[in-house]
């Protein structure tokens, strides 16, 4: 049996028993009304409605093109054989969020993952419909109304059904922006203050508060601390409010946009935002954040776990599926609707239906797509974090590529050559010769070395176009005499985004050295004629897919540069740098190109090292990086990469074309415990030579 896109039903934890362990060190000086625990949990909401619904009159999901499909209408199936958790059955599809079955549901994933509170997003509405609540005019202000409704029914209840909760109890706050209301802070404090924070049915106690005070999140400001510090003139209803600043990331920030330096701690102790990535398909106003198959997440969530811990954890979001920032289960793969316009981003004039492509479906390490990836790592972590478990969150991590140590070949007279498959590199292709009709064929094969064990084949298009990528084909092993078909696909559809990785997997393993993709039907270029296109051909063994640690600050993005310059031996980034070593971002005087991932990149120049202890349990490992040689100045310069004092790999010289080229250090063995991954340069061409590293990562074997 074959397996693409390997779209796992969600595990969802559902024990509602809890059970608070050691207190994590955090600070005192802010008191709450969540669940009792050292550190609170809150996460965004945002209202939408259907093609049906009546929230705003319009079907959000086509205005702001969100292709995502939620998981809806779940429940339990009885007898799972999961031992963790159960499966959990339902349906993938678009939803209004003023149905209270949805909203329900909603509160029983939050209780089950120990969220203490949650922030209904009503920064598009003014102060005169917020403060009318459940007589507003405002679609978006009712269906925040009903949410609230649904809080207060769950308390009140110990859940919904009854008794469901298990007593843990759930808050909402409220989000608004001077901005969109054309309102002062008084205003939409009073707003707030009428339509919600006293309501005699939701009100009150279902009011998440800091120090007494309800929280009032702005987008946009005007600061963070008691309302009464933060309004000119009268100050009645600001009194009542602590307010929390949503704008730029940064520490203390309750969002809203995260940047690629990701989570930073609060020096006053109170927040720290997690996210998982960001992309507003409506309005393209900042930079993409991409989620890197969840290795931005994970990292975010570092950030919390290695230092002291704050009041609270702020996760953005349970559901926003305009800027790409959702957590909750869904399905990513659906086919893309994109514009007239040809671009990502919805213009005005584009009277098609509205919408844009998904920048990324939800892959994780392991090059799988979860629909449940993202939902499953935050249970983990808030479970991690209370010490209600000693086990780390992890993601489901890539089985080393067997293909990058064998030789590639192809059939026909290739555009480009069938090497760039296997090179580790999804930014090069190969690419067949150009056919006049379909109905061609053409092959590549791999012959690997040492006659590996390997059971799944990952295949990426071109990463420029969703072009080109075979229709009909077959994924084939040599026995030593023929070749025996694993894999048979017929009308396969073109990848919704370029680039995407689709796994294959027959559910046995195979032994043998040669494996390959012979194509029947081929697929249309975007300027006519037929080709067989890769962007990667990668073979894996996935029966060795235990989880693998994950390095904080991976990409090097933090600290955060602010512009094309470099510094030495930072600190507080996850790294330790040693003499002639730092942080730099592409385009500085280090002249680096662009990295794959992130634009900041760390260097070694001369004998200088980058260190990291990290906690590996007793296995097999590797390591993989992306080096990049500087050509601007200086001679060349080779790397040397270290577990404890064993040496694992020494690469003399990088690349010296300057572009980043993949690494893989030898196989080695830890026992367990803690130990200290070191990557020092060589000094190869002696005197001033630089190398760039990026993109650390491990794999178990």
């Amino acid at each position: 049996m074959n397996r693409r896109f390997a779209i796992h039903f969600a595990i969802l934890v559902l024990s509602l028993t809890f059970t608070m362990g050691a207190a994590p060190q955090t600070s005192g000086q802010y008191t709450t009304n969540g669940n009792g625990g050292a550190v609170d949990v809150g996460i965004w909401t945002m209202p939408y409605s259907d093609a049906n619904g009546s929230i705003d009159g319009v079907n959000d999901w086509a205005y702001y093109g969100m292709n995502y499909l939620p998981l809806e209408n779940w429940s339990i199936v009885p007898g799972s054989p999961w031992p963790k958790a159960p499966y959990i059955s339902g349906t993938y599809e678009q939803y209004n969020s003023n149905n209270t079955t949805a909203i329900d549901l909603e509160l029983t994933a939050m209780a089950a993952a120990q969220i203490d509170f949650v922030v209904i997003d009503l920064t598009n509405d003014i102060a005169g419909n917020i403060q009318a609540g459940t007589s507003s005019s405002d679609g978006v202000v009712l269906s925040a109304t009903t949410i609230a409704g649904e809080v207060a029914k769950w308390n009140a209840n110990n859940g919904i059904p009854a008794g469901t909760g298990n007593n843990w109890k759930i808050k909402y706050a409220i989000a608004v922006s001077t901005q969109a209301s054309n309102g002062n802070v008084e205003q939409l404090s009073q707003g707030v203050y009428q339509g919600f924070y006293t309501n005699g049915t939701f009100g009150g106690s279902n009011y998440y508060t800091i120090n007494g005070e309800g929280l009032l999140v702005f987008l946009g400001g005007p600061g963070s601390g008691s309302g009464s510090s933060f309004c000119s003139g009268t100050c009645t209803y600001a009194a009542d409010f602590y307010f929390g600043s949503a704008a730029a990331q940064g520490g203390g920030s309750w969002g809203w946009i995260p940047d690629s330096a990701g989570t930073q701690t609060d020096p006053a102790g109170l927040v720290e935002q997690v996210s998982a990535g960001w992309f507003n398909y409506h309005v393209n106003s900042a930079a993409w954040v991409p989620r890197n198959d969840g290795n931005f997440y994970a990292n975010n969530w570092n950030v919390v776990f290695n230092n002291t811990k704050p009041r609270i954890v702020f996760l953005t979001a349970l559901d926003d599926w305009q800027e790409a920032q959702a957590l909750w289960i869904a399905d990513t793969t659906s086919p893309q609707y994109i514009p007239t316009n040809q671009t990502n981003i919805f213009q005005s004039g584009d009277t098609s239906g509205g919408g844009a492509r998904m920048p990324e479906v939800w892959t994780m390490p392991d090059q799988f797509v979860h629909n449940d990836g993202y939902w499953n790592y935050t249970t983990a972590a808030i479970s991690y974090m209370r010490g209600n478990t000693s086990t780390a969150p992890s993601l489901p991590q890539l089985s080393p590529n067997l293909a990058v140590t064998g030789t590639a070949t192809s059939s026909g007279t290739p555009v480009w050559p069938p090497s760039n498959a296997i090179d580790g590199n999804p930014l090069s292709a190969y690419s067949s010769e150009r056919h006049t009709s379909a109905n061609s064929t053409e092959w590549v094969k791999i012959h690997l070395p040492s006659n590996p064990t390997f059971n799944t084949v990952v295949l990426m298009g071109r990463p420029d176009i969703a072009n080109c990528f075979p229709v009909s084909f077959e994924i084939q092993v040599w026995d030593g005499s023929q070749w025996l078909t694993r894999v048979q696909e017929t009308n396969f559809p073109q990848p919704s985004v370029p680039g995407e990785p689709i796994a294959f997997t027959w559910g046995f393993s195979d032994q043998t050295t040669d494996v390959r993709i012979l194509a029947t039907q081929l697929g249309e270029g975007n300027t006519g004629g037929y080709y067989l296109q890769l962007g990667e051909f990668m073979v894996l063994d996935e029966g060795s897919t235990a989880t693998a640690p994950v390095f904080a600050n991976w990409g090097f993005e933090a600290p955060a540069l602010g512009g094309p310059n470099y510094q030495y031996n930072p600190t507080g980034a996850g790294w330790t740098f040693t003499g002639y070593a730092g942080v730099q971002e592409a385009g500085s005087a280090g002249g680096s190109y662009f990295p794959p991932q992130g634009i900041q990149t760390g260097f070694l120049q001369a004998t200088g090292s980058i260190s990291q202890s990290i906690t590996l349990p007793a296995g097999t490992y590797c390591i993989r990086f992306l080096a990049a040689q500087r050509t601007t100045a200086g001679g060349a310069q080779g790397i040397s990469v270290t577990f404890d004092s064993t040496n694992i790999g020494t690469f003399n010289p990088v690349n010296s074309s300057g572009s980043f080229t993949p690494y893989v250090t030898n196989s080695f063995t830890s026992s367990g415990g803690s130990h200290t991954i070191t990557f020092t340069g060589t000094d190869y061409g002696g005197g001033d030579d630089t190398a760039f590293i990026d993109e650390i990562q491990i794999f178990n074997q």
